[in-house]
């Protein structure tokens, strides 16, 4: 919630972290059984909770998504 008691992102997610990326890892399910996704700063899903990891490179700027022993290389866009 904001300052003012208003909702930014509902709280359906086990964690949120990642707060000096460019988006926040969000996980969702269990202790012991999670999927993780991204979302924006104020709430938007970016990739869907449905990875088994996800991890930032130093750069800040690329993002792998892992699935099923299967990682998948992201490169965020500027606008």
């Amino acid at each position: 919630r904001d300052y003012n008691g208003n909702v930014i992102i509902p709280a359906i997610y086990l964690e949120i972290y990642g707060w000096g990326d460019p988006f926040l890892t969000v996980r969702i399910g269990d202790k012991n059984n999670y999927r993780e996704g991204l979302i924006t700063f104020t709430g938007k899903q970016v990739v869907p909770a449905e990875y088994k990891h996800i991890e930032w490179c130093r750069d800040k700027k690329h993002f792998f998504c892992c699935l099923d022993d299967v990682c998948e290389m992201y490169r965020i866009e500027e606008i």
